[in-house]
């Protein structure tokens, strides 16, 4: 049955209490559904204010059990059913007080009211956990909407990964500037050399110093002048150039080979360059044969013409025309198929100081050097102290100056053999062994020694430590050890 007249006219603020216990029931009861036991019976108190005396009686239906409310029984939303044992009235004042639990039929048993555990979907919108229902709904829906979330944001970088290459940012950092070591010409120590010419064999060229053949065409080009005696007391030279795709586009005129000039260019694993060359003799062997001999790398003026020419300019004797055209060198190599590649282990490597220094304590502003005692003439130098060089006005029919002069005292040979219906002698130089020497730069003089070991030249000081050369070109002239060869300055 259904509540008195006088329980629904409630005020605002009994309807907010009743509320809250309902509410308060509620929570209770859920709690005890969720933790799997059944609602507790022990008494649990609230304050109502207004509550009715009685609470309605029950009516039961003919063939129902007592303990079973029937649907017209059953409590309406909102209503607070009461225990026989709370107070009758609360117009005394006082405030009455309700069971939450389970109430009890006549027989003893509990009544089934609106408060017992049911499934939340057969529960009144009004009985429904309000609270609760509205954050879990709130907390599914924001995790479903950062789950969507999340898996969008995966599968927008899986895909774009899938099509696009993984790059990876380059790393900045911050280094100190490496200075370059300069290249240094291996003849002359000076900077500025070219570097691709670096490792790559030398060349040398024999040149005549007969006074019908000066000036020489290039005389102050080759890296390093090596000059000694031939027959008849006249004397040549082997020009040596580091970089041989470097010449000039003429130098002559070029000679005939001499046995001690092919050794010589082997101790720099030079290619040797030469306009024919003389034969073997009696006692005597010829530069053919000591480049046969030795298998020498050569470029000879009368089988490899490409490279060679003939300078008629000056007029003379056709033999000292001869040039050669540094422009054609590099092809004539390459004809050759010649090993270009420097074999260090045939290559006599100078040691140079970094800055130009004095070499000894004692000056030298002349250096005049005798090659032989049969040599008419003597080779005089000057130095300048304003260039810092040795220059040479008399010897080549043109001025001609070095940063480095070198002296080195080697015994010779002197082989008479018969020749055009006559006889010729030639010079042999003993290009081996050990020897002493003199060095002048920087205006001052100093003694040293050379040697030759393994097919290379050593230069050394008093002390037998390796020479320390100037930066610079080199004069290096073969005197006589034995045949009145000396230098002397003043």
């Amino acid at each position: 049955m259904r509540e008195d007249e006088n329980t629904s006219a409630k005020t605002p603020a009994d309807e907010e209490k009743d509320e809250i216990g309902e509410i308060l029931n509620e929570v209770r009861q859920r709690q005890a559904r969720e933790s799997g036991r059944e609602p507790s019976v022990k008494e649990n108190t609230a304050p109502v204010q207004n509550a009715p005396a009685k609470a309605p009686e029950q009516t039961t239906k003919p063939g129902q059990d007592a303990h079973v409310p029937q649907p017209e029984s059953q409590p309406q939303p909102g209503t607070v059913q009461q225990n026989e044992t709370a107070p009758q009235s609360a117009a005394d004042g006082q405030q009455a007080y309700f069971t939450v639990g389970q109430p009890q039929s006549d027989a003893g048993e509990p009544v089934r009211d609106f408060a017992e555990a049911r499934e939340e979907e057969d529960l009144y919108p009004e009985e429904r956990p309000m609270h609760s229902n509205k954050k879990k709904k709130i907390i599914i829906i924001c995790a479903c909407v950062v789950a969507v979330a999340a898996i969008a944001v995966g599968l927008f970088f899986g895909l774009r990964a899938m099509r696009e290459p993984e790059t990876t940012a380059p790393t900045v950092t911050q280094t100190q500037p490496v200075t370059e070591a300069p290249v240094l010409n291996p003849l002359t120590g000076e900077e500025g050399y070219n570097a691709a010419a670096v490792g790559k064999r030398p060349v040398a060229c024999v040149i005549e110093n007969s006074k019908s053949a000066r000036p020489q065409w290039g005389i102050t080009t080759p890296d390093m002048i090596v000059e000694g005696e031939v027959e008849g007391g006249a004397t040549r030279m082997l020009w040596f150039y580091s970089d041989f795709t470097a010449l000039p586009d003429q130098i002559g005129p070029v000679r005939s080979a001499r046995p001690s000039f092919v050794e010589f260019s082997e101790l720099f694993d030079a290619v040797f360059v030469h306009w024919g060359g003389s034969h073997s003799r009696e006692n005597y062997t010829g530069g053919y044969e000591t480049i046969e001999a030795d298998d020498v790398d050569n470029l000879d003026g009368i089988s490899s013409s490409g490279a060679f020419g003939r300078d008629r300019s000056r007029g003379g004797a056709v033999e000292h025309s001869g040039v050669l055209y540094g422009s054609k060198l590099v092809d004539a190599i390459e004809s050759k198929d010649y090993r270009t590649d420097l074999d260090k282990s045939a290559y006599s490597q100078f040691s140079f100081r970094t800055e130009p220094a004095a070499v000894g304590t004692d000056p030298c502003n002349t250096l005049t050097i005798e090659i032989s005692s049969n040599c008419a003439e003597d080779k005089v130098l000057q130095y300048d102290a304003d260039s810092a060089r040795y220059i040479n006005t008399g010897s080549y029919g043109t001025q001609v100056s070095f940063k480095n002069v070198l002296v080195l005292y080697m015994d010779t040979t002197y082989k008479t053999v018969s020749y055009k219906g006559g006889t010729e002698t030639y010079v042999d130089y003993d290009v081996a062994g050990t020897g002493s020497g003199q060095y002048a730069s920087e205006g001052t003089i100093t003694t040293i020694q050379w040697a030759v070991e393994d097919g290379k030249l050593e230069l050394l000081d008093a002390q037998g430590n390796a020479l320390q050369l100037n930066p610079g070109d080199i004069y290096l002239a073969l005197a006589s050890a034995n045949h009145g060869g000396e230098a002397t300055t003043a």
